[in-house]
C-alpha cells in the first residue's frame, strides 16, 4: 500500500467517507528525515503514534468522491 490514508484512534485503516488521523504509508522526496540532535523526538513525534506509519499531526476527512480535506 502507498500514498496515504486515514486512520482512527486504534491505528486501524477506515475506508469510504471517514474521518480521523492523516497518515502517510511511503516516504516522498523532501519528506522530514529526522530533527537536528534529535533523532528520538523525530521519531516519538511522527513516527510512534500510528506505528511507523508517518504523521504530520493533522486530521482529515475523505468524502464520498474520496478527496481528503484537512481538518
Amino acid at each position: 500500500q502507498h500514498g496515504n490514508t486515514i486512520v482512527n484512534e486504534s491505528n486501524e485503516v477506515l475506508t469510504g467517507e471517514a474521518e480521523g488521523a492523516l497518515v502517510f504509508l511511503t516516504p516522498w522526496p523532501g519528506m522530514m528525515r529526522t530533527v537536528y540532535g534529535d533523532h528520538q523526538r523525530f521519531f516519538d513525534t511522527y513516527l510512534k503514534p500510528f506505528a511507523g506509519r508517518y504523521t504530520s499531526g493533522d486530521g482529515a476527512r475523505r468524502d464520498k468522491d474520496g478527496y481528503y480535506w484537512i481538518t
